[in-house]
């Protein structure tokens, strides 16, 4: 998805006929529904918000619709509630970070959706700062859906700037499980990490079961954590729209650390150890091992 720049693209009219085409004639009403959700919940059956993972977002796939559409859901952002921006941040980082497209798409609706992540990204800082100042709020809203939040929001967050990045990949599971699937880029086998308190335990895993027997355990010092995380503090105050790659585990950190998610600060920063693959022992940085799961 490549960037472009220059003035703003135009987007696809709403009364246009495309919309046909593109198996969306209702877009424009739809548009409207989303609006008048001002709590989204995409767990609601029958909401439009429910509908986007549906139709525009389903199972990690886009469409030609989704191109045409995204621009105009992530404009509804400026007007928006907060409940909303979260959740249009959320779509437009995961996009980014995890989708494949299905269809041929026109090349005249690209700019517009390419757009739509820089102005996503631009709004993405303001609301993260405004949902840690009403984490209450936000909180409650979580529990209705009866989902969590954060890893969500911080693999937008974070994919919204570098989507290829192993800090993101795997932070809305990380959220649920204490454990992650790493990839080895030698071999190609997966091998299964576990969270510890000293560290990380590795795992080989054969046609999808653990192995008895392959532990591998990684011991961390985490004593420097707290420096980690007032770096990324400073990158966060600042209010910076972008900062160097190399920084993402500090800020993504310090943003959980906001949130007084203090496991997932740790195990964010947990990412940068070096593990052995279980298989062939082949050694790298566990972020760079991670892609995303579905």
């Amino acid at each position: 998805m490549s960037k472009r720049k220059g003035s703003k693209p135009t987007l696809l009219p709403l009364d246009s006929p495309r919309w046909k085409e593109l198996h969306f004639p209702d877009f424009g009403q739809f548009l409207e529904d989303l609006k008048n959700e001002q709590a989204p919940n995409p767990r609601l059956d029958g909401s439009a918000w429910h509908a986007i993972y549906g139709d525009l977002y389903h199972q990690a796939t886009i469409y030609p619709a989704t191109y045409a559409a995204l621009p105009h859901i992530v404009r509804l952002a400026e007007q928006g509630t907060l409940l909303q921006r979260l959740d249009i941040m959320y779509l437009a980082g995961a996009i980014l970070v995890k989708s494949f497209p299905e269809g041929e798409i026109p090349d005249d609706l690209v700019p517009a959706f390419d757009e739509a992540f820089d102005e996503a990204k631009e709004f993405s800082v303001p609301t993260m700062h405004e949902a840690v100042r009403e984490r209450e709020l936000v909180l409650a809203a979580a529990r209705k859906k009866n989902c969590g939040f954060l890893g969500e929001w911080l693999c937008a967050f974070g994919g919204l700037r570098y989507p290829k990045s192993g800090f993101v990949a795997q932070l809305s599971y990380m959220e649920f499980e204490d454990r992650l699937e790493s990839t080895c880029a030698e071999c190609r086998k997966t091998t299964l990490v576990h969270f510890s308190e000293q560290g990380l335990v590795s795992m080989r895993l054969e046609r999808g079961l653990e192995v008895e027997g392959s532990e591998e355990h990684t011991t961390i010092d985490r004593a420097g954590y707290g420096d980690c995380i007032a770096q990324g503090r400073a990158i966060v105050a600042e209010r910076a729209l972008d900062w160097p790659q190399e920084q993402t585990p500090f800020v993504l950190a310090a943003w959980a650390a906001a949130f007084e998610d203090h496991v997932m600060a740790g195990r964010i920063l947990d990412l940068r150890a070096t593990i052995s693959c279980s298989h062939c022992d082949h050694e790298a940085e566990l972020s760079s091992t991670l892609s995303p799961l579905f």
